[in-house]
């Protein structure tokens, strides 16, 4: 059975139907197909995989920089930056609202 939808576009009124089987503007909002769901798995698992396998690399050498052959203010900078991300990441939540 097809539903009759009625619009006012201003420039007088218009009908359009639409069928149960034929996907809608807002109706199927969220759904996802079978094709979509398995390439964002997979696309999860590689970021997953990929992740697993450069976080404690760049961990590794973020921790573990020897900042006392540095110039003056470059290793107390350093040792900050940290708060810089953290006040940055807040920021961007803040500003979402």
């Amino acid at each position: 059975m097809a539903t009759k939808i009625l619009s006012d576009s201003g420039q007088g009124q218009t009908e359009s139907t639409i069928s149960p089987n034929e996907p809608s503007a807002q109706g199927d909002r969220g759904r996802v197909s079978a094709d979509q769901g398995i390439e964002l798995a997979i696309g999860i698992m590689l970021v997953a995989y990929v992740g697993a396998q450069l976080l404690p690399l760049a961990f590794g050498a973020w921790f573990n920089v020897s900042t006392s052959s540095w110039e003056g203010g470059a290793g107390e900078i350093w040792a900050i930056i940290p708060l810089f991300a953290l006040i940055s990441i807040l920021y961007y939540f803040y500003k979402k609202k």
